[in-house]
């Protein structure tokens, strides 16, 4: 096999991959939205964080935990509900939603669509920028 052929293997790869990537993005997306209209009673207007975790997960308690809970101290009740469902208690609840890793957490604006997924830890501040993109005022 030669450089070219190898190149074109390596680009065809990643092109698959990429594709694999997306579908699956897309299937959760679809998953989370159906079950937004079966399982979530959205507050009127205010925005959710459904926050998939799990006590053997150290990021959930170190670092999505207390980010998600300053982020609730900052905004208050009035401006963020925050979720929390433990997939060891709640295994149908984490595949029903299609949870591939913990933490996971699913944003949703004030009339109740899911607006963004965060598969793996996410900064407080990629959080905050999410909420204020769906006009939350912080």
């Amino acid at each position: 096999m030669d450089t070219f052929d190898r190149l074109i293997f390596v680009v065809f790869t990643i092109v698959v991959v990429l594709q694999l990537f997306s579908m699956m993005r897309k299937r959760q997306y679809k998953t989370a939205r159906s079950n937004i209209k079966n399982e979530v009673s959205s507050p009127v207007n205010t925005p959710q964080v459904i926050y998939f975790w799990s006590h053997q997960c150290n990021q959930c308690k170190t670092a999505q935990k207390p980010a998600l809970n300053r982020l609730h101290k900052l905004l208050g009740d009035s401006r963020l509900m925050i979720t929390s469902v433990n997939i060891n208690e709640n295994p149908e609840k984490a595949n029903s939603w299609d949870v591939k890793t913990v933490p996971t957490t699913y944003v949703l604006d004030v009339k109740g669509k899911l607006r963004f997924i965060n598969n793996g830890l996410t900064s407080e501040h990629k959080i905050l920028e999410q909420l204020q993109s769906i006009q939350v005022k912080i």
